[in-house]
């Protein structure tokens, strides 16, 4: 029996009722995610992706349940149907003298809509006989009797012995437009396990698509699971229990608006922290400096304290989510996505600034430099993140949200810019140490580095990152060529590239020769290919950023914000380099030493290497992954402020050879 639901949550007070929560915890239970075509979800659209098992509401070669359920009746024997508008479910066929085709019984909306609990069980258990399957529209029952009416049916069904699944299907009623949000799955009965239910299109435990209610109506009766269903039968893990469900849902739910905001107010402190930090330091901004002055130590502390600041904001954004910061606030769920939004949004910055000011205070940004930190902070999100199962990267500030339902595992788009900056500035913060002697074995410590970083993204048990693949082994390849001094010349390029696709391409093929149960999307990647389906995919993968609820207003105007950003840092630094003098940033050494440094304090080999590298990773990313333009302006806002406080760092610490401060000219001698 399937009875279907609208807008049950875990993380409201509909089961807080004890005598249901016992009936709900000797069954599987997660939060389903509903979303279809659009964000939010109305009933009609539900059943039309349950009928096909895809969120289009669309199957290949018309395959259709109700179809699929009728046309072996050695296995089920019959459908029953309460709810009229179950028709486009169950794909109801109708004779010329209106009859429905096939067996089983028919109820109309007004049948059991407004029936007593106990009513409506005993008509159910007249209806259900062994082999049949029973799908109820619960939603046409008033909400007020719709919890007791499931205690009654769980009550019933647990003495019967019924393998029952109630799940909600929308997030919206009728033909409305709600807010997105996870929904409550319950299986009951011998079929279903006692836990956490899950599925192999999640990994997660206490998650699961609507396609998957499809793929387990299939999986009950023992029908094959054709490729058109994009869904696996759900299973039970250890269970997360009510109060776990309803702590991720209210996550979930805040975590929307709070990105809405989040992502405008980081562009804004990146823009501001970088021109500022630009001109500020510039010589054409203090052209009172006369002929001697010092070294403007706070002014560079400032700026280094401030880049640091910024470039920790987005891995403090995954961080924070290793503690349930979103149980703070108001009680009620969607009193705390209108008024506690805000919080989630800030703490990054608050983090950020905590790290900043303990790096600071205790001397070791002056000690270790600025780097050391962004880099190990940013590279650990995507080491640790997918071992212990990737609680950073759902639901972060930053990252995929559950409610779209595109990633529940592994590391994520956003995860991956900020994962591969820190992976590239440690290869260079190290191979900056090598000395002539232990400049080749560091240089193999570091390819075996860059080794275990790509394994780590892009193994379907781990990052599962197809995309992430193909921008960093190129980006690694250009980095070791330029700790070498060597060019990138094209025809090594083409094959760096070739050989890039023929690595993602075997791990994909790898992927899929793994049972369904265990395959990632990159096995599945393959079946989309061999369905025809392959124009389809790079179309939805090309559209993600608008079918994923991205404003394009707010991704247009960061970008346009971007884009005015850049110019506004690249114009002094261009004057900079036309200058034949080089004074402009030389000041920051003083004037006794800026006399003999014109060039000011140059990029070591490393630092080039770096920029090269991150700049093919970032263009690489925004080229071949669904997020595009998010991806480079994700890995620019730990980058540049990284380059900024690293900047600020190298004149802080720059001294000035006795042989050098020896060969200034006396104010006599000018």
């Amino acid at each position: 029996m399937v009875l279907l639901g609208s807008q049950w949550r875990w993380d409201d007070d509909s089961w807080r009722d004890p005598a249901l929560r016992d009936f709900i915890n000797t069954g599987s239970k997660a939060n389903v995610v509903v979303r279809t075509a659009g964000n939010t979800t109305n009933p009609r659209e539900a059943f039309a992706a349950l009928g096909t098992g895809t969120r289009s509401g669309e199957a290949p070669n018309g395959w259709h349940l109700g179809s699929a359920l009728r046309s072996d009746s050695t296995k089920v024997s019959g459908i029953n149907r309460f709810g009229s508008r179950l028709s486009a479910l169950l794909n109801v066929e109708v004779d010329a003298e209106g009859r429905e085709s096939g067996n089983g019984l028919s109820y109309p909306d007004n049948y059991f809509q407004n029936s007593d609990p106990s009513v409506f069980t005993d008509l159910l258990g007249r209806a259900l006989q062994p082999g049949s399957v029973t799908f109820v529209d619960m939603t046409v029952v008033p909400r007020s009797q719709q919890v007791p009416m499931l205690a009654a049916i769980l009550e019933q069904g647990q003495t019967l012995g019924w393998n029952t699944m109630a799940v909600s299907v929308a997030d919206a009623d009728n033909a409305d437009r709600g807010v997105p949000r996870l929904q409550a799955f319950l299986g009951s009965g011998p079929y279903f396990g006692i836990g956490s239910a899950t599925t192999a299109s999640t990994h997660r435990r206490g998650m699961i698509n609507l396609p998957d209610v499809t793929a387990t109506v299939l999986d009950y009766f023992g029908l094959e699971i054709p490729t058109q269903v994009k869904g696996q039968p759900v299973y039970s893990q250890r269970d997360l229990g009510i109060d776990g469900l309803a702590s991720v849902a209210r996550r979930a739910a805040i975590i929307r608006p709070a990105q809405n905001i989040f992502i405008p107010i980081l562009s804004a402190f990146v823009a501001v922290v970088l021109i500022g930090g630009v001109w500020s330091l510039n010589r054409r901004t203090h052209p009172n400096l006369g002929d001697t002055w010092g070294r403007p130590r706070s002014l560079l502390t400032f700026w280094r304290g401030a880049g640091t600041f910024v470039a920790l904001v987005p891995p403090t954004a995954f961080w924070m989510n290793l503690v349930p910061w979103w149980n703070l606030g108001p009680t009620a769920t969607d009193v705390a996505a209108g008024e506690f939004a805000w919080f989630g949004a800030v703490l990054p910055f608050l983090l950020a600034g905590v790290a900043t000011l303990i790096w600071e205070g205790l001397g070791l940004a002056s000690l270790l430099g600025p780097l050391v930190i962004i880099s190990t902070s940013s590279l650990i999100i995507g080491v640790l993140d997918p071992w212990i199962g990737s609680p950073m990267m759902l639901d972060s500030v930053m990252g995929t949200q559950s409610t779209i339902g595109g990633r529940f595992y592994g590391i994520d788009n956003m995860m991956f810019a900020i994962y591969i900056t820190g992976a590239l500035l440690v290869s260079a913060l190290i191979y900056s140490l090598a000395s002539e002697k232990t400049a080749t074995p560091l240089f193999i410590v570091l390819v075996l580095f860059a080794i275990g970083v790509m394994a780590i993204d892009a193994l379907p048990g781990l990052g599962a990152d197809f995309g992430g693949l193909l921008a960093s082994f190129p980006a690694f390849a250009v980095l070791f060529r330029k700790f070498r001094s060597q060019p990138l010349k094209p025809l090594l390029s083409g094959v760096i590239l070739l050989f890039t696709f023929g690595l993602a391409g075997l791990l994909t093929y790898i992927d899929w020769l793994r049972p369904p149960a265990r395959r990632t999307h990159l096995g599945n990647f393959i079946d989309s290919v061999r369905e025809g389906k392959l124009g389809t995919v790079l179309w939805e993968k090309a559209t993600q950023l608008g079918s994923a609820g991205w404003n394009p207003w707010v991704v247009g105007g960061v970008t346009l914000a971007f884009c005015f950003g850049i110019f506004l840092i690249v114009w002094p630094l261009l004057a900079n380099w036309r200058n034949p003098y080089r004074r402009d940033y030389a000041w920051l050494l003083g004037s006794a030493a800026a006399k003999t440094n014109p060039d000011g304090v140059r990029l070591t080999l490393s630092e080039k290497a770096f920029l090269w590298a991150w700049a093919t990773a970032m263009i690489l990313g925004t080229l071949l992954n669904d997020s595009t333009i998010l991806i480079g302006l994700t890995g620019f806002c730990v980058a540049a402020p990284a380059a900024l406080a690293q900047g600020a760092h190298k004149y802080l610490t720059a001294s000035i050879s006795v042989a050098e401060l020896r060969a200034i000219p006396s104010p006599r001698e000018m």
